[in-house]
């Protein structure tokens, strides 16, 4: 298993888009992003990971959805070879490049 595929099988279950198992406690997040991912109001997890870590080469730390206005926004967390940790926000429906949310400036 791949590096990325590894780290994408972790943010899946932390993120819970994968359907939780039978008799699992629902954590309401989960349920949410599992939700707009299946009406494709989201992108999947791993077409925004792939997308960012091929404009910038590095090692995935985090990855978050927030709900901004009327979207949502994925916050993907990159460690460059340089050590240096980079940020970048992308329309969740689109992929595309916004500005970071008032609240992460």
């Amino acid at each position: 298993m791949t590096r990325l595929a590894a780290s994408l099988q972790v943010l899946v279950l932390v993120f819970g888009l994968a359907p939780v198992t039978a008799g699992a406690e629902a954590d309401p997040d989960h349920e949410r992003a599992w939700r707009l991912r299946q009406q494709g109001d989201i992108l999947p997890l791993q077409t925004v990971v792939e997308g960012v870590l091929t404009r910038q080469p590095g090692r995935l730390i985090e990855v978050e959805l927030d709900r901004i206005d009327d979207g949502y926004v994925y916050e993907v967390e990159i460690l460059d070879p340089g050590g240096n940790l980079r940020r970048f926000y992308l329309d969740a429906r689109s992929g595309q490049s916004v500005a970071a949310p008032p609240e992460h400036h």
